[in-house]
């Protein structure tokens, strides 16, 4: 499967940032970089995301990082109770 690359330029220009924000995320470990110039497409959500964080309700990247970690246990736990119940539900069906 491909991989789209958005260049970094391209990003920040459409978004009002500087080039220097995405580098920050990377040193922080928000985002990962392509060759230092590319953001792999399925990223930006995820960049947007920390960009309204930021902004707009003015949480530090420290801040952020533990947010975003906070997100995917939440998401981890939530997929884990799905399939929880898929698996109770089939023993509720066989009795």
């Amino acid at each position: 499967m491909a991989t789209t690359l958005i260049k970094i330029t391209d990003f920040c220009n459409s978004h009002g940032i500087e080039t220097t924000y995405i580098e920050t995320l990377e040193g922080y470990g928000l985002v990962q970089l392509r060759e230092q110039e590319f953001i792999d497409y399925q990223e930006l959500p995820k960049v947007e995301k920390i960009i309204r964080l930021n902004r707009d309700m003015n949480i530090n990247f420290e801040g952020i990082d533990v947010i975003l970690n906070l997100l995917d246990r939440m998401e981890s736990l939530n997929r884990e109770q799905k399939q929880l119940r898929r698996r109770l539900k089939l023993y509720e069906d066989i009795e």
